[in-house]
């Protein structure tokens, strides 16, 4: 993986030498508000096992849902009734064993899984079959200078972006693990990256990038297209053709709309959830998480 870290050092010495591009910063205004009503909730329950509480939520085009429990090791999926329709996992190394996985990312109707412990990506069909693995371990003489990474999305061409906190930079890697693109890194610029939460794909190749209060938005080939600033941090980020959402660590749904943040705000009626993660298919609204657990299908109020 030295290949990574020179990359993103190349990346950084071309961005800092070449012309800036330019870039809109957007902070929101009080009033920006959005009301969401509750279409849908079912209750993910699990017969052998309860869940733990590290969760990650993902959902395909035909709407199943796929629940990453990191706490137990395992991949849960379910029905859209909220039904366990078949899991895999436990601590291990094998091919549908994981240690330490830390997200889940949907490539149509195959998923990824980055199992970051065993330092690769695991690759399952639809019914929770092994596909294939690609190998994150760095190159023997560099071991001094692992890279953890910690969130991972997909592109609808296939490509793969990984999140690495430590360094702190993304990566784009073809669908066979090849190298393609590094975005933001360390530094003083507005295009690098200071505590990254999470990322997400954007529909036309883009890349959407949290970091601290910061949502960072880079074109296909790199290059930083906009900063949009809230008032407290971000957790975590989903993006369709419905929009780019957002959780705050402070468990607030906020939108990205009309090149502005605004505060999403659920039908009272329902409580206050704790929000754990969101996920969106290419063609469905924002779906939450809640620390039941539970899933949401949100839609705009009235």
């Amino acid at each position: 993986m030295r290949a990574i870290v020179f990359s993103g050092v190349l990346a950084a010495l071309l961005l800092a030498c070449g012309s800036k591009p330019s870039i809109q910063s957007h902070i929101p205004t009080p009033s920006g508000l959005i009301f969401l009503d509750v279409d849908s909730r079912v209750s993910l329950q699990s017969p052998h096992k309860s869940a733990g509480t590290i969760l990650r939520i993902a959902v395909t085009e035909r709407q199943e849902l796929f629940l990453l429990d990191a706490d137990h090791h395992r991949v849960i999926r379910y029905t859209q009734t909220g039904v366990e329709y078949g899991q895999v996992g436990g601590w291990g190394a094998g091919a549908l064993q994981f240690s330490g996985p830390v997200d889940i990312a949907i490539d149509g109707l195959t998923m990824w899984v980055l199992d970051r412990q065993n330092q690769r990506m695991v690759r399952l069909d639809r019914a929770l079959n092994f596909v294939e693995e690609i190998d994150l371990a760095p190159e023997v003489d560099d071991f001094d200078r692992p890279l953890w990474y910690d969130a991972i999305s997909c592109a609808s061409n296939g490509d793969i972006f990984l999140l690495d906190r430590r360094e702190p930079q993304a990566v784009r890697l073809s669908p066979s693990g090849e190298i393609l693109a590094t975005y933001g890194g360390f530094g003083m610029s507005r295009g690098r990256l200071e505590q990254p939460t999470d990322l997400a794909a954007g529909q036309d190749g883009s890349l959407y990038i949290t970091d601290g209060p910061r949502l960072l938005h880079f074109s296909r080939s790199g290059s930083l297209k906009s900063i949009h600033e809230y008032t407290e941090p971000f957790a975590k980020v989903a993006t369709s053709r419905h929009g780019t959402w957002l959780i705050t660590r402070s468990s607030q749904l906020v939108v990205l709309e009309d090149q502005s943040l605004r505060k999403a705000i659920i039908d009272p009626k329902e409580g206050s959830p704790r929000l754990l993660d969101i996920c969106m298919s290419r063609s469905s609204g924002p779906i939450v998480l809640t620390a039941g657990p539970e899933v949401w299908n949100l839609s705009s109020g009235h």
